[in-house]
């Protein structure tokens, strides 16, 4: 089975998130904060700032410091279900997986790390949710 048909969990495109992927986001780490009571350990969730345009000077200074391009926007150092933390990528409407978002995601995968892709804010809430919920 193609590990892409796993992990992709896009709706179409009609509901799909309409707003910038930066309000998608916004709106799902704001309401991921409401279920620190019942799920403590969603407070070890953090977003990894990879996808905006900067110039060659801080390009290069991110660089040197590891920054690689490709990793989702959301990673959860938390291990649930056989997987050894949580990565999710998030797509507002008509947003592209890169070739190189690709090749991080699977190549993590591979290595036992949960991950998704989706541009639905209720999506991206259950998928957290539901990982949340496995036993440890």
């Amino acid at each position: 089975m193609n590990v892409r048909t796993i992990i992709d969990w896009r709706v179409p495109t009609a509901q799909a998130w309409p707003k910038l992927e930066h309000d998608l986001q916004v709106a799902f780490v704001t309401r991921t904060l409401a279920l620190a009571e019942r799920h403590p350990s969603v407070l070890l969730l953090h977003a990894i700032p990879n996808g905006d345009f900067r110039g060659f000077r801080t390009g290069t200074k991110l660089k040197a410091e590891g920054v690689i391009p490709g990793v989702p926007d959301i990673f959860m150092p938390v291990a649930r279900g056989g997987f050894h933390g949580f990565y999710l990528e998030l797509k507002s409407k008509g947003g592209k997986v890169s070739d190189e978002q690709w090749e991080f995601i699977e190549a993590a995968h591979a290595e036992g790390y949960f991950v998704r892709v989706t541009n639905h804010l209720q999506t991206a809430l259950e998928i957290l949710e539901n990982y949340l919920l496995e036993m440890p």
